[in-house]
């Protein structure tokens, strides 16, 4: 639904009720009404009516910075892509979305979490589940590896920070890319996977989620019999109960 919406939204419309200093409910109501008719249950309209309050106040927030104009709301508005493949060695999977920073030049990826966990609050700052950092970090060593080109700017994209958004609290956490994590990443996971084939890819982003955490909806057949070698005895994670990571990238 989201893609659909970003497709079809009236960016001149929504110029027009931002110079008119709509509110952030009439925005919200506005956006709701894209998805009111797939909308099948409470659950999907909690999600979406999130979703759209969010977007209002992503709107405002882009008046009081960058203004109102179309071509101001189509470069920092709409997604630069939506449900973008990415697929470069031994890793793959579908990113949900990539914004446009303030800062020229650079991007945000973006990944969309419409279940019901949510991120723990420490110090003032929310911690995102080790299995959520290290999927966006995966997407992170995606995007540098393959020089993916802005097709509004023509600029290479470019990332320093990633976001996780959770429509139905109505919550985004931004965090920094870490080095460390990436690099760990690619010394210590990439190798094990050089003799494993597309069936037996413990990571399908997107299109499955592999075991790790509650909130799995379809386990690889390959998590036991692999990923927990590989992760358990080589790299030495903890895996919980639920199959959640005790333990994640960074230790």
């Amino acid at each position: 639904m989201k893609e659909i919406y970003y497709k079809r939204i009236k960016i001149e419309t929504l110029s027009r009720m931002l110079e008119e200093n709509a509110t952030e409910e009439i925005i919200a109501g506005y956006i709701l009404r894209y998805f009111l008719k797939a909308i099948h249950d409470d659950d999907e309209r909690s999600v979406m009516t999130g979703f759209s309050r969010m977007e209002a106040r992503r709107l405002l927030a882009i008046k009081e910075t960058h203004g109102f104009d179309v071509k101001a709301l189509k470069k920092y508005y709409l997604p630069v892509f939506t449900e973008i493949k990415l697929n470069a060695g031994n890793f793959g999977g579908k990113l949900d979305t990539i914004f446009r920073c303030d800062d020229d030049g650079f991007h945000m990826p973006l990944d969309w979490k419409d279940g019901a966990s949510c991120p723990k609050k420490s110090k003032g700052g929310y911690i995102l589940y080790d299995s959520v950092m290290t999927q966006l970090h995966i997407y992170g060593i995606l995007i540098d590896d393959l020089a993916i080109p802005d097709e509004l700017t023509g600029d290479i994209i470019a990332s320093k920070q990633y976001a996780v958004a959770y429509p139905r609290h109505e919550l985004v956490v931004i965090k920094d890319f870490e080095k460390f994590i990436k690099d760990t990443i690619r010394e210590n996971v990439v190798g094990l996977l050089e003799n494993i084939n597309d069936k037996y890819f413990p990571m399908q982003i997107g299109e499955h989620t592999c075991g790790f955490g509650a909130g799995a909806y379809l386990k690889c057949e390959c998590f036991d019999p692999i990923c927990k070698k590989i992760f358990v005895k080589l790299l030495g994670f903890t895996i919980g109960m639920d199959g959640s990571v005790m333990a994640g990238i960074e230790a």
